[in-house]
């Protein structure tokens, strides 16, 4: 996440109808790992996140801060992309 001291890993696999069952849980796999020990995921490069994973990861206080800074720079909620419907939208709700 670039704020965190420690280790930063990225990987990247070709994606077919063989391996993505495999991929998907590994991804799960992995994401259990980062929640065990404290870890966040670079939200820009992620594509299977969950908001609620999202919400154990970075807390209550750093989603509520988020709330704030999206309500107050965008109020009527007319800025967002396919990560910010995926994870945010229900934990942002205006």
């Amino acid at each position: 996440s670039g704020s965190l001291d420690g280790y930063s890993l990225t990987m990247d696999f070709p994606l077919n109808e063989d391996n993505q069952a495999s991929l998907t849980q590994l991804t799960k796999d992995f994401t259990e790992l980062l929640l065990f020990n404290k870890g966040k995921v670079y939200l820009a490069e992620d594509t299977s996140l969950e908001s609620k994973t999202v919400r154990e990861m970075f807390g209550e206080e750093d989603i509520q801060t988020l709330k704030q800074l999206k309500n107050f720079c965008d109020p009527e909620n007319l800025i967002q992309s396919d990560l910010y419907r995926r994870i945010f939208s229900d934990l942002l709700k205006f």
